[in-house]
């Protein structure tokens, strides 16, 4: 008897025990779920924190300017009436329009050992438009590319970018192409997103960007091993989501130029037992999650520019520089074309005929589907 009223209590304890630990557990779980609620509140990205870097839906009609800010763009000039104080008059004589920043002038480059004439010649950008009957951004127009990656089995990569830089800065020494390949007042980089088209290849995709100093930041977004659209994500794994955790310092305002970062580039790179030949990608939008970079600029009662103008001196030389850089590339360009018996009006028209016959094309394609209904 006695030692089965002893089993009976150590079952009876046993019991308690686990009651007791159950409920512990339970409320440790109901302080989880409510810590990772207080969490997704903080992380919350309100205010100017997320912003479009670049829409390619808009691309081509934000050249004109001015920008979601208000700025005006520098593409702009024709005759050297138009040129701004402090511009050198040894500068090659060639402007960066509208016309040179479209889409259809973007162009494809390879690393060294992919550099062929053949991949060359059959890589290029071109203005894409969304079939009409889509469920999202119908008819909108996005950069599609064509890269023909060489034969060989070893590793490839191929940068997609304008032909001339993206200019951070006009006239009036203010920054510009913000939302259009520009995005000021950047501190830490939370997380950067771009939504791509891809057709089930197993490449890879980067982001390069530019920085105030000129330095270049390579971002990996992920894989194209999907078919349709995605948003592919690059989340910062340094980043501090703890305001308590984030270094205390105070940052050093004006003449400091406020940090800044503009698109470079995209980065398609083919591993080495990737599918060689043709590869064809869709890109429609580039967005970031950053923190500011300052906050002081609203609560400083004399206004340090107009009054100095040391930034603008600066930011002129910024541009004076990216100027000269682009007449480099321009004079490089016109000397190709007159080996070729053509010049920089024939290659607009070209151009233009080439756009032309894409749109009688899909303009046949839809009057034969309505045919065959």
């Amino acid at each position: 008897m006695k030692r089965i009223l002893l089993f009976l209590l150590m079952v009876a304890v046993l019991g308690v025990s686990t009651i007791v630990s159950s409920q512990d557990n339970t409320k440790d779980e109901s302080t989880k779920d409510d810590s990772k609620k207080e969490d997704s509140k903080n992380r919350k990205d309100t205010g100017d924190r997320r912003v479009v870097v670049l829409d390619f839906t808009k691309f081509n009609k934000l050249l004109a300017g001015p920008d979601n800010k208000g700025n005006k763009t520098p593409y702009k000039y024709k005759t050297n009436k138009d040129k701004p104080k402090g511009w050198d008059d040894n500068l090659i004589e060639y402007d960066v329009t509208q016309k040179d920043m479209i889409l259809d002038r973007w162009f494809v480059t390879f690393n060294s050992s992919s550099d062929y004439p053949v991949t060359r010649n059959y890589s290029r950008t071109k203005t894409v438009k969304i079939r009409s009957n889509a469920k999202v951004d119908p008819g909108k127009e996005v950069l599609g590319v064509r890269i023909h990656f060489p034969h060989h089995r070893f590793y490839a990569h191929a940068t997609i970018k304008p032909f001339y830089e993206i200019m951070e800065y006009n006239d009036e020494g203010k920054i510009t192409n913000i939302g259009n390949g520009v995005v000021e007042n950047v501190g830490q980089v939370k997380e950067i997103s771009v939504e791509v088209a891809g057709r089930n290849y197993q490449n890879r995709l980067f982001i390069r960007f530019l920085n105030q100093d000129r330095q270049y930041m390579d971002y990996f977004m992920g894989y194209l091993y999907f078919a349709g659209w995605r948003r592919l994500v690059y989340t910062n794994p340094e980043y501090v989501s703890s305001p308590d955790q984030k270094k205390l310092f105070r940052p050093r305002l004006y003449p400091r130029e406020i940090p800044y970062m503009k698109f470079h580039s995209f980065i398609v790179s083919r591993p080495e037992h990737g599918v060689r030949g043709d590869f064809v990608v869709y890109f429609k939008r580039i967005e970031m999650v950053r923190d500011l970079a300052s906050v002081d600029g609203d609560n400083l009662t004399i206004d340090d520019e107009s009054n100095w103008g040391i930034k603008k001196y600066k930011f002129l030389k910024r541009q004076a520089f990216l100027r000269r850089e682009n007449a480099t590339l321009q004079t490089y360009r016109s000397i190709q074309l007159k080996k070729m018996g053509r010049s920089l009006d024939d290659e607009d028209t070209k151009k233009s005929s080439e756009n032309k016959k894409d749109e009688t094309k899909d303009e046949t394609k839809k009057d034969d589907s309505k045919e065959d209904k």
